[in-house]
Parts: C-alpha cells; sequence; structure tokens
C-alpha cells in the first residue's frame, strides 16, 4: 500500500446535527483523520442504550451517495436494530467528502466514487503506492473513535461493507488488531477466477507487487484466523463466487487448526452485486453470536432519511464547508514535493523494472510481405520481443537503397503501423534523407491489440482492455511503461536480423505521449542517444501536481514507483545534461 499516514492521538470530532426516531438516533459527525483532513460519518444509536454495548464499523462499497446511498442506510439500520452502535464513514470521493468538487462553482470535476478514486488513484500509483493506504488510515481513525466512545465496548468492535466497503472491511482485518469480528460483503473471491473474469477492478483493489509476492484474497482470510469470520456473497456477481466459494473452502482449515472451525462462515444471496436485506440481515445474527451479544428489543427497521437530513456539513460537501481541507491529490503532492531528486537510483529503478520480468527469447525475425507503399518499398516483420509475445513493425525504404547497408529511424507513435498516413510527411522527409524508417508496433499496439474483455471494441477507454490488463500487470509487479520499453530495446535485436539495415546507425523518432517507451528505453540504452521528440508526454511529475489532467488511456504511459526517486527528465538531464 505503501505505508500508512501517521498520526498521534484520538482523532477530533465534531457533530454536527442529530436525527431522533423513535428506535434509534442518526447522528452525523466529522473526524479530523489527518491534519486538515475531515471525514464524514453517521452514528446510529439504539434508542435506551445507556450502557457499553458492541459496535460495527460500516464502510460502504462504491456510490457517490457514500454512507447516504439508501441501500447502505438500509443495512446500517438492520444492524442498530439489534442493538449495535454502527459508525458509516464516508470513503474519500464519496458522499460529503467528493475530492474534485468546486465550491465556487458548486459544481462536481470528475465523476464521484470509481471516477474519483480513479483519477486520484493514479497519482497515488505514479509514486508507487495506494490510493488504499488513505482509505484505510481513515478506518483505523474510526476505530479510534469508536474504541473510546463511552457506549462502545472496545473489545466488541466488528467491521462490515461490501464491494469497495468490502475491499476496505477485508483489508482492516490484516491491519487493525482491535476488530473481534469481521463481514466482508462482494469482494473476497482470489485473484485468478478474477483474472479469468476480464472485469477491471478499481483503484483501491490494485496493490502493486501483490500477486507478484505470491499472495491472494486467502491470505488477507488467514490473518484474521481464528477470530470470527462471515464472508458475503451473492450468486451473480462480477466477482465470482467461485472463486469465493473456493477461498472461503481453503481458508477454513486454519480456523480448525485453533479448534474454531465454526468461527468461518459464508452466506450467498441469488442476487447481483450488492449488499442485499438478506445479506444484512444475515451479517447482524452474526455479529450477535460472535460477540455473544443479547439484544434488546428495539423496534423494526425505518425507511432510510432524505440525503440531507444525515448531512455533516451544511454546504452537503466537506470542501464547500471547509475549502483548506486537504483531498488525496494534496496529500500526494505533499508526499512529493518532500523528497529530492535522485537520478541515479531512479535510473537503477528503471532499469530493474524493465528488464526483471522478462522472459527473453531470440527476435527470430519474420518478414511476412513485400508491397509498394506511395513511392516507396515496404516490408512487414514481426518478432519475439520475449517468450510468448510478439512486436512488430512495417520497415519503408527507398527502392533505390535496397542493395546499400542503410541507416535506420525507428518510429513510434500512438496505434504504430495503423497510424503510418498521420506521418507521411514525416516519412517521406526521413526517407528523403537517405534513411529507412521502421515503424514500430509495440507489445498491444496497433495490429498486436489484444482482443476486447467487453463488447466495447475500443480497449483505451477506462475499464477498457489496456485499463484491466495494465492493472494486471501491476499486480504482477510490472506496467505497459515497463514492458513496452523493453519492446524498444528488442527492436534492436530484430534490427541485426534485418537485412540491409545498418544497425549500428539508429535513430529514434516520437510522436506523442506514446513515444514515453522510446525515451524511457533511450536513459537505458547507448545505440538510442540520438532521440527527436515532438510533442512530448508531460513529465510525470506535472501530473502528480496538476490537480487536472489528461487521463485518456494514462495508465499505459506511467511507470509506477519512477518519480519517488527522480522523473524520466531528470535522469535524461543528468546523463545528458539536457541536450536530448
Amino acid at each position: 500500500m505503501g505505508g500508512l499516514p501517521r498520526t498521534e492521538g484520538s482523532p477530533k470530532v465534531e457533530y454536527c446535527s442529530e436525527i431522533r426516531q423513535e428506535s434509534l438516533t442518526v447522528q452525523n459527525l466529522i473526524l479530523e483523520t489527518r491534519p486538515s483532513v475531515r471525514a464524514t460519518a453517521s452514528l446510529y444509536v439504539p434508542a435506551g442504550t445507556t450502557k457499553m454495548t458492541p459496535a460495527i464499523l460500516f464502510l460502504c462499497g462504491h456510490s457517490p451517495e457514500g454512507r447516504m446511498f439508501p441501500r447502505y442506510q438500509t443495512v446500517s439500520r438492520i444492524l442498530a436494530s439489534r442493538g449495535f452502535l454502527v459508525l458509516a464513514l464516508d470513503p474519500t470521493g464519496q458522499g460529503e467528502r467528493l475530492n474534485y468538487y468546486d465550491p465556487t462553482s458548486e459544481t462536481l470535476r470528475i465523476r464521484a466514487a470509481t471516477g474519483d478514486h480513479e483519477y486520484a488513484g493514479l497519482q497515488c500509483l505514479l509514486q508507487g503506492h495506494n490510493i488504499s493506504r488513505y482509505m484505510l488510515h481513515d478506518a483505523m481513525r474510526a476505530v479510534d473513535f469508536l474504541a473510546t466512545h463511552p457506549l462502545v465496548d472496545a473489545s466488541r468492535i466488528g467491521i462490515t461493507g461490501n464491494s469497495g466497503g468490502g475491499t476496505q472491511t477485508t483489508l482492516m482485518m490484516v491491519l487493525e488488531s482491535r476488530l473481534a469480528a469481521a463481514a466482508p460483503g462482494t469482494f473476497v473471491s482470489s485473484r485468478r477466477v478474477i483474472f479469468d473474469s476480464g472485469y477491471a477492478q478499481d483503484a483501491e483493489q490494485v496493490w502493486p507487487g501483490f500477486s507478484e509476492e505470491g499472495y491472494d484474497h486467502l491470505d488477507l482470510l488467514m490473518a484474521f484466523t481464528p477470530k470470527p469470520l462471515c464472508i458475503l456473497g451473492v450468486e451473480y456477481d462480477f466477482f465470482p463466487i467461485e472463486g469465493t466459494r473456493a477461498t472461503v473452502e481453503r481458508a477454513r482449515r486454519f480456523w480448525e487448526l485453533f479448534g474454531r472451525g465454526e468461527c468461518l462462515r459464508s452466506v450467498e444471496d441469488r442476487a447481483r452485486h450488492g449488499y442485499t436485506d438478506a445479506l444484512g440481515y444475515a451479517a447482524a445474527d452474526f455479529f450477535v453470536e460472535a460477540f455473544r451479544f443479547d439484544p434488546p428489543k428495539v423496534k423494526g427497521n425505518l425507511p432510510p432519511l432524505p440525503d440531507r437530513d444525515l448531512w455533516a456539513t451544511k454546504t452537503g460537501q466537506i470542501l464547500g464547508d471547509f475549502p483548506d481541507s486537504q483531498t488525496i491529490f494534496d496529500e500526494n503532492r505533499k508526499a512529493l514535493s518532500s523528497k529530492a531528486p535522485d537520478p541515479a537510483q531512479a535510473l537503477d529503478f528503471l532499469r530493474k523494472a524493465v528488464f526483471k520480468a522478462r522472459q527473453p527469447a531470440d527476435a527470430n525475425l519474420r518478414i511476412t510481405r513485400e508491397f509498394p507503399l506511395a513511392n516507396f518499398v515496404a516490408f512487414s516483420g514481426f518478432w519475439w520481443s520475449q517468450t510468448g509475445l510478439i512486436n512488430s513493425g512495417i520497415l519503408l525504404r527507398d527502392a533505390d537503397t535496397r542493395s546499400t547497408l542503410t541507416p535506420v529511424t525507428v518510429a513510434l507513435w500512438e496505434d504504430g503501423s495503423r497510424a503510418i498516413l498521420r506521418h507521411d510527411s514525416w516519412i517521406r522527409s526521413e526517407i528523403g534523407s537517405g534513411r529507412a524508417v521502421l515503424v514500430l508496433n509495440v507489445t498491444g499496439m496497433g495490429p498486436l491489440e489484444p482482443h476486447p474483455f467487453k463488447l466495447n471494441g475500443d480497449p483505451k477507454i477506462h475499464y477498457g482492455t489496456f485499463f484491466r490488463i495494465n492493472d494486471d500487470l501491476i499486480t504482477l509487479g510490472d506496467s505497459f511503461a515497463a514492458l513496452r520499453t523493453y519492446d524498444v530495446l528488442r527492436s534492436l535485436d530484430a534490427l541485426r536480423q534485418w537485412e540491409g539495415l545498418n544497425a549500428k546507425d539508429v535513430r529514434l523518432f516520437l510522436h506523442g505521449s506514446y513515444g514515453i517507451y522510446g525515451a524511457l528505453a533511450s536513459l537505458l540504452e547507448d545505440r538510442l542517444k540520438d532521440v527527436r521528440w515532438i510533442e512530448p508526454m508531460r513529465p510525470y511529475k506535472e501530473i502528480l501536481q496538476s490537480q487536472y489532467y489528461n487521463d485518456w488511456d494514462i495508465k499505459s504511459l506511467i511507470l509506477p514507483g519512477l518519480v519517488r526517486w527522480a522523473d524520466w527528465n531528470e535522469i535524461r538531464d543528468s546523463l545528458i545534461g539536457g541536450a536530448h
């Protein structure tokens, strides 16, 4: 996750409003979880509660309304109806905590929930950590609040949530030792089954290097052994229920080793993704049993309240009441500014990232076709970048130079050989200067695009094929940027096998943001020092320091963690004094 923020003492609490109903009181409050970081929450207190009682921390899934979402109100009320104090917490980017709310215009610049988390999460990923570090710290501070509340029995604090809240719940089981029981919902499955499903996940569910280190959801459950644990699932989930069932069964033996096999259970509802009433009542029953709690008689569940009744703020947004409040963007920017560049360390980091996960293979160049293109002769070729991965390209040259050893310029831009006509003028100029041009298709580019996982055929959209593949690479300690940088380096091996080319005289021509792969490769290979880059990608740090940035296919372009040491342009400047 990149470590947790550090704080001391109990969080500051401001009680803002309350709603009294026959069976319970709802207190709306603000927790200052970190300096100038404010989290909105609602505390459900069953009527007649006068002595210390068990409490449940409820963590929301990806609803724009956060804790005010009617479904989450319903589950909170079901738990409260069994006598539990329930603290429902708004995650960052949801409810009253929208990171991209503009208080001046009272408009939202980036959509809430998954959109907010991905947008801020990208800036976390750039630094090699994960947005979960902030969400989990908020949740731990919420436990601080509950543990010191006069009506809460601190030895009987439970936790539940579904989807994104199930993610946080499962991670809290690892990190928060004060939790006595847990009921994560509609998240627990297995990495392999999720991979096979083709579904993308959200920023806080993609943990750098998690799969690389051999971990799976099973390990997160094992960390909670032998405490009472109830896994909540639905049959029609995009977190595949097959993985849920297999993981629970694999985990069972660890509870049995402690002679507490009855403390691990699972409950399923025949429903789509969500925290259903049936799961809510199952969780309530589970916590009653886990805490050996004799629940008081509380009248039936009341309907959800209007959002405004649950506001802890006057405007409905933390940034509306407290414009100086810190957002995830602010915290990321602060983390970046505290570090001095170390280009040498960054170069070493880059080299390891590019080479560590590769499976080298002979390039074994194949020339599959020769054909005329405009006034030139063109050749289609492909080669192995590494075991199981093909790269390809189209080589263009003047027909009159076929008998001579011709220097070559490797061209890299978005869409590869599919975009040749967009660059016709430059190609003519380069060939006219006596050089050949290899238009490069790195992994997944141009004609090498993978089949779409979903019906939408554009792989670059949010939650599209590249989004999904890059997230899988990140959990494996890799990235598209590192993989494609390696591809550029391997193209030099293919050129050595291409007859009629002078592989010792190679230039690199880059256009647009996708030139980043060539730029990174040039930092690692002396033969690629002659580089021209038109409309280059902004340095990574500029993306980190910009509250709003262009996120089109951006996951394919970043190398996670590099800026912890230095940016790519800072490495370049240290190597050649900025002349590039």
